[in-house]
């Protein structure tokens, strides 16, 4: 059981985190799982306060039995929504225009971050919003229904496609006893499918990288000359990298004895992966451009 519960770590369901404690019945197991990922005792490594113990004996219950059931409707690609959303009074949704093709929902603002980190993930091939129909059975042995929040596939034909449920953190520690039953058919149909299923909420998804997405994007209106950006490509790819924004631009000009090209310049053309920078933090004349890119997505 302790390999069990230390190997859900990898698959996503739950995260180390500085000021929660692992909640199990098995007092003996959540001992040992501790030691296990804090063997000095530091009091900084913790686990989520999700029931663990309790979610992987029903979890192996429902590998084993016909507790749950799924519905792909005709659709069995899992390439188009199984569900329309809908407007809320209860959070923000609309829609994101992912890679400025696809219109992709979203039901909160969380939701939204997560589909903008997508957006911008040279690995991410599509985003399926709302992919499949799942049916459970709750603590009160009544048939529920869910439908995950996405689908993620993969440019690499051999990394398995990722479904997603994106939840504010507060919401996965206070219902998790109501979630978890879900969850557990979302892993279970996952797993049938070839998948990995995993839980995301904002410690994932909002970071100094969506911070700086979010800056990239202020500049999306604006236009760069493409004999410019083809200079630009060029002259990275004569350049030791990484080298700033700021002394990048210094001798571009320099060699072109005119203003050639701006910081913003650099902003949008790193916005159409034309160019990659350092993005894991904050955005300034100081950030690192790393490497080049030729045409975008």
């Amino acid at each position: 059981m302790l390999k069990i519960l230390i190997r859900q770590i990898s698959l996503g369901f739950y995260q180390i985190n500085d000021d929660l404690v692992l909640s199990c019945k098995n007092d003996r197991l959540g001992y040992k799982v501790r030691r296990h990922l804090n063997p000095h005792n530091d009091n900084r490594a913790f686990l989520s306060n999700f029931q663990l113990f309790e979610y992987w004996q029903y979890r192996k219950y429902l590998l084993r039995s016909n507790s749950f059931r799924t519905i792909a409707t005709t659709i069995m690609s899992f390439k188009t929504p199984v569900r329309k959303i809908k407007p809320t009074r209860r959070s923000v949704s609309g829609y994101f225009s992912f890679r400025g093709k696809e219109p992709t929902p979203y039901e909160s603002t969380l939701e939204r971050d997560f589909v903008m980190r997508m957006d911008y993930d040279r690995s991410v091939e599509q985003v399926v919003s709302q992919p499949a129909r799942l049916f459970y059975i709750d603590a009160n042995n009544i048939e529920r229904r869910y439908t995950p929040d996405y689908l993620v596939y993969f440019t690499n034909p051999m990394r398995k496609p990722l479904l997603v449920e994106v939840k504010e953190k507060q919401e996965l520690e206070s219902d998790f006893h109501k979630l978890r039953y879900k969850f557990s058919a979302a892993f279970a149909f996952a797993k049938q499918n070839g998948w990995i299923f995993k839980i995301y909420d904002e410690r994932r998804i909002r970071d100094s990288m969506l911070e700086n997405l979010q800056l990239l994007r202020n500049f999306a209106s604006r236009k760069v000359n493409s004999d410019i950006a083809d200079e630009v490509e060029s002259a990275l790819e004569r350049m030791p990298l990484p080298i700033s924004v700021r002394r990048f631009t210094q001798r571009f000009n320099s060699e072109k004895k005119t203003p050639g090209i701006r910081e913003n310049d650099i902003w949008r053309l790193a916005l159409d992966h034309k160019l990659e920078l350092n993005l894991y933090e904050p955005l300034s004349e100081e950030t690192a451009i790393v490497g080049v890119n030729h045409g975008n997505f």
